[in-house]
């Protein structure tokens, strides 16, 4: 994913738009089947001690949702679409 130079405001919000100065942001991303698999991997999330930081949603890209690691890495989760045969 390319990010704006802007940063990831318009998909983490307002209070994470940049990264702190010095260092670099990257947001990783995971696709699975379906909503219900972006709900569970966000309450594993939670179960372990990360962050939601986006709820699922639907987006104009897609169904998704943001959490973070322990470490603080970005993850987000999001419906992959299905594949033309």
């Amino acid at each position: 994913m390319l990010v704006p130079t802007g940063g990831f405001g318009w998909l983490l919000g307002e209070e994470r738009r940049l990264a702190p100065p010095g260092t670099n942001e990257c947001l990783l991303s995971m696709a699975v089947p379906t909503e219900a698999h972006v709900a569970e991997l966000m309450d594993r999330v939670r179960a372990g001690g990360g962050g939601v930081i986006s709820e699922p949603q639907q987006h104009p890209w897609g169904y998704s949702g943001v959490c973070s690691d322990l470490d603080g890495h970005l993850w987000q989760v999001i419906v992959q679409p299905p594949q033309d045969s």
